[in-house]
């Protein structure tokens, strides 16, 4: 490479870089993505997956949103999704 210019590799979110050395670096720049995303250096921003932090009950299924998520009580469980208990006792 010449110039950061040589360096652009197609990812939005990058801070692409040409060295001396004629070699290219790509570094993730998160402030590029929105809120509740992050940078991915070779599929752009993505969405951070906030159930991955989360305990929700045993019997309920977490559904990730853009910085938020729900516990959701499975079928035949009633509750808030933190607890869910059998509907049917």
């Amino acid at each position: 490479c010449i110039n950061n210019s040589d360096c652009d590799d197609g990812v939005a979110c990058t801070l692409d870089v040409c060295h001396g050395s004629h070699q290219c670096s790509f570094t993730p720049d998160n402030s590029q993505c929105s809120n509740g995303h992050y940078c991915d250096t070779v599929e752009g921003c993505l969405n951070i997956d906030d159930c991955a932090s989360v305990s929700c009950s045993p019997h309920a299924t977490c559904v990730d949103g853009i910085n938020s998520y729900t516990c959701n009580c499975n079928t035949g469980y009633v509750g808030d999704g933190f607890i869910c208990e059998d509907a049917f006792l």
